[in-house]
């Protein structure tokens, strides 16, 4: 009987069951787990799940996995996810959960499907860490630097993009047009509809503004009914403006109104106007005021 083999044997599988609990362990400390059957029921959670999550074993065992789902994403999204994972596919991705206190909580997933000898799913195993943070600071981030009421990127934004631009079109001698656009008679749609109409109308360029291919993602939204567009090719700058004006002629149907308005639009130039980012602006808001002095669709190019 070869006495050393076996030792060596023993030795060799006692080794890789305690990696594997080592493995185990780190997991449980690292990572949300949980395991549905192939109905989607709960049948396991480790505890890493029940810190996280606030539920116990007892309190989700064979229960629907759509339990801990919130509302924020469409019910196909989970239907979508549940029939890639019976195909044998794994998903990876972010799913908002609802915790049992009833807080929302971002999870970065992977889900993996186990299957048997006939290829058929009989458990599905869901691994993941808690981005609920991360996911707060990038909304704050975006809610820093965009407009609360249209989503358009702001004015702290527009001052990043600007600088940025002008050190590109200094280094490629290149011109910059900024087009500074502005709602006339604003406050009579206001007082006429009604402040709440009057967002709504807002909103309503703004969506016109952003489906407008031929301007990029550089249209700013800075204050009220103030828009700037950074315009990198200034030998379209008639063709821009054309493209704005007929989006006015189009009456906004809000709520149950047919809301007719026009814009007056300034336009600087870099570097024929100044090579300052401030000086432009106020160069393209002079030359909008301009432009305001006739009625309806207008623009001026701003004169030294």
């Amino acid at each position: 009987m070869n006495m050393c083999g076996n030792i060596n044997g023993r030795k060799e599988e006692s080794f890789i069951a305690k990696e594997y609990q080592l493995l185990l362990n780190i997991l449980n400390e690292s990572f949300m787990m949980i395991r549905l059957n192939c109905a989607g029921k709960i049948i396991a959670i480790n505890d890493h799940f029940i810190k996280k999550i606030g539920y116990t074993l007892d309190d989700l065992y064979m229960q629907d996995a759509r339990i801990i789902s919130s509302t924020y994403h469409h019910v196909d999204f989970g239907k979508s996810i549940w029939e890639l994972i019976m195909q044998g596919k794994q998903w990876r991705g972010e799913l908002c959960n609802r915790k049992k206190n009833g807080e929302m909580v971002w999870l970065q997933c992977i889900i993996v499907p186990v299957q048997d000898e006939g290829n058929y799913v009989t458990q599905v195993i869901a691994i993941a860490t808690d981005i609920t943070k991360e996911k707060e600071a990038s909304k704050w981030k975006y809610l820093a630097y965009h407009h609360e009421l249209t989503n358009l990127p702001n004015k702290r934004m527009l001052q990043q993009s600007i600088d940025a631009q002008l050190l590109r079109r200094e280094k490629k001698q290149e011109k910059l047009a900024i087009l500074f656009m502005d709602i006339n008679q604003f406050k009579k749609i206001n007082t006429k509809y009604g402040h709440l109409n009057g967002d709504l109308f807002l909103m309503e360029v703004a969506k016109r503004l952003a489906s407008l291919s031929i301007l990029g993602n550089h249209v700013y939204h800075v204050s009220g009914d103030e828009f700037i567009i950074l315009l990198e090719d200034v030998e379209i700058i008639e063709v821009v403006v054309n493209t704005l004006f007929s989006e006015f002629r189009e009456p906004f149907a809000i709520e149950n109104f047919q809301i007719e308005a026009s814009v007056s639009i300034g336009i600087s130039i870099y570097p024929d106007h100044s090579k300052e980012a401030k000086s432009l602006l106020n160069c393209a808001n002079s030359a909008m005021f301009e432009a305001k002095k006739e009625s309806g669709n207008n623009y001026r190019l701003y004169q030294l």
